[in-house]
């Protein structure tokens, strides 16, 4: 039978079998699906289970009731003379227990026995089953998925912003996106069976009003929590397999829609405390801090090495390392700020500008760059349409302002003056920003322009050339 008919059967709430079957007073056979299968011998040691509670039999005496190593009369006896104190409270209990002295384990009627302590009477209620006999267990799916997105996320953090920080950019590196999720999983692998371990909950789980502990209220051990970890992710995501994925979500979400506790939970106790508008609120503050530390600490991973007044050297390490942050398939500089076509072995390179002739001149004064000029000359080779190199120049600009000491440390406002640039198309613009002006002058002929490209006119021998500008602010 289903656990839904062992419910029903026995009048025992879902919760107390599962506690009773971590206390291995039941042993359920499993089904091909993994539910559990019930036998008729099972609901008889449930009821038998269910009358000694209710009598007032504790759990480590049932235990050894079922191990044969306690006797029944001896048992009773130690409860009739707890009952003895209690006498006036628990007169039915005691006139139960007397009727059952004589009686064997192994051939108790347990139905009758009910029966008794049901059968409505004057005097006081007999006690219902213990209620720490349930392993609570948290059934919301709003709660149980914030907590744990928390968690990924900040896993996410403490992987890509020290990555970022030390100048590797995952969002440009191929594969990136894997390469975090994987980093992500293995970091959740080591710390929340740690956080467990010492604090019975992980940060999400903290803020969400989620706590995790053993049946008897103790912090679960590193190798409980490390398993309850590889459980959920076969039991509860499928190991992001494709199809199975999905399938095991949708399980996860029909147990919690019935009340089951999901099968990496079943051993523990799972609580949850706090209102749910007073956890969503701590959660969205939550997201909002650390939104804008992810934002700050991003903006400042995407600044060049070498702040304030440059040298040329210091110029072309700022355009080298911007070029290999965004991996932007560019020509480098060498150390005298000349385009150079060596690489690193693992550099891709690739040349995808018509513009020839292109150079880099600085005006320099005490040996600090005070002005950058970039310049080029060029004919279209590719169907009639000439484009700017405007990764070169949004390399520059990014190499030359957010050296400067007054450029914001978010990222954003930076970006925007560089998509700034990018949107004037083919026209000339003089720009200002962090105290320096930029400039582009271009000239052209036998072209008109055409959006972001300039378009050869028909029968003519088009040439153009571009002069690109960037200079201190007196």
């Amino acid at each position: 039978m289903t656990s839904k008919e062992m419910e029903e059967r026995s009048g025992v709430a879902r919760a107390n079998i599962r506690y009773y079957e971590a206390e291995g007073l039941l042993s359920p056979r499993r089904a091909k699906n993994g539910y559990r299968d019930y036998r008729e011998e099972d609901l008889l040691a449930l009821e038998k289970i269910k009358l000694l509670r209710r009598l007032g039999v504790t759990v480590e005496e049932l235990r050894a009731l079922c191990s044969g190593s306690e006797a029944l009369p001896a048992v009773l006896e130690r409860r009739l003379t707890e009952l003895g104190k209690e006498r006036q409270t628990l007169r039915r209990v005691e006139e139960v227990c007397g009727a059952m002295r004589n009686e064997s384990f192994e051939t108790l009627d347990a139905e009758r026995y009910l029966q008794a302590l049901d059968a409505p009477e004057e005097g006081p209620e007999v006690p219902d089953l213990p209620e720490e006999d349930a392993l609570p267990t948290v059934c919301s799916v709003p709660r149980r998925l914030l907590a744990r997105l928390a968690d990924f996320y900040l896993c996410v953090a403490l992987f890509v912003l020290p990555a970022a920080l030390c100048g590797v950019n995952m969002k440009a590196v191929e594969g990136g996106a894997f390469l975090t999720r994987l980093a992500a999983i293995a970091l959740m692998a080591l710390l929340e069976p740690l956080c467990l371990h010492a604090f019975a909950a992980t940060p999400g789980k903290a803020l969400m009003g989620l706590r995790i502990t053993r049946a008897d209220g103790t912090k679960l051990s590193w190798l409980e929590g490390f398993e309850r970890f590889c459980s959920l992710h076969w039991d509860g995501l499928g190991l992001f397999l494709p199809i199975w994925h999905w399938v095991q979500l949708y399980r996860s979400g029909m147990r919690c829609s019935e009340g089951e506790p999901q099968p990496w939970d079943r051993r523990f106790a799972y609580r949850m405390k706090g209102s749910p508008l007073a956890c969503g609120l701590a959660f969205a503050a939550a997201a909002g801090v650390f939104i804008g530390c992810d934002k700050l600490l991003s903006g400042i991973a995407s600044l060049p090495p070498n702040r304030g007044a440059l040298t040329v050297a210091e110029f072309a390490e700022n355009y080298n390392r911007q070029a290999d942050y965004l991996n932007v398939p560019v020509m480098r500089l060498d150390e005298n700020g000349r385009f150079t076509r060596e690489q690193d072995d693992n550099s891709v390179v690739i040349n995808i500008t018509d513009w020839e002739d292109t150079a880099l001149d600085y005006t320099l004064q005490n040996g600090w760059i005070t002005a950058v000029t970039y310049t080029g000359t060029g004919e279209s080779r590719s169907g009639g349409l000439l484009e700017l190199p405007r990764d070169t120049m949004m390399l520059l600009a990014s190499a030359f302002l957010w050296a400067r000491e007054d450029a914001p440390l978010l990222a954003e406002p930076r970006v925007a003056f560089l998509e700034e640039m990018a949107g004037r198309g083919m026209e000339d613009y003089t720009l200002s920003d962090c105290g320096v002006t930029v400039a582009l002058d271009l000239e052209y002929t036998g072209y008109r322009a055409l959006g972001e490209y300039l378009l050869l006119e028909e029968g003519e021998a088009g040439r153009a050339a571009f002069t690109f500008t960037m200079t201190l602010e007196e």
